[in-house]
Order: C-alpha cells, then structure tokens, then sequence
C-alpha cells in the first residue's frame, strides 16, 4: 500500500524551512540526505547516499 502525503503537508514544510531560513539571514540551503529529500518532496528517486 502506497501512503501519499498531501500537496498542502509539503507546501507547508517548505513555506516552514524557508521562513526558518529567512530569520536565521540564511540565503540558501543544500538538501542532501535521502531523509530530507523525502520530507520535503515525497520523493528520493535519483538520491545517493
């Protein structure tokens, strides 16, 4: 069984991590780990580790 997350969960954890970003002054970030790519995109085809 394949468990889906819905497209507002992700909007929403992305909108967190760039406000989170904003107020630490930070201008950009690298998501490398297989676990950070499947949280913010449901996906981690195409990731090494």
């Amino acid at each position: 069984m394949e468990r889906t997350v819905p497209g507002q969960e992700i909007e929403g954890r992305i909108t967190r991590f760039q406000k989170a970003l904003s107020e630490a002054q930070v201008d950009a970030a690298v998501v490398i780990q297989n676990a950070d790519l499947f949280y913010f995109s449901v996906t981690a085809k195409g990731a090494t580790s």
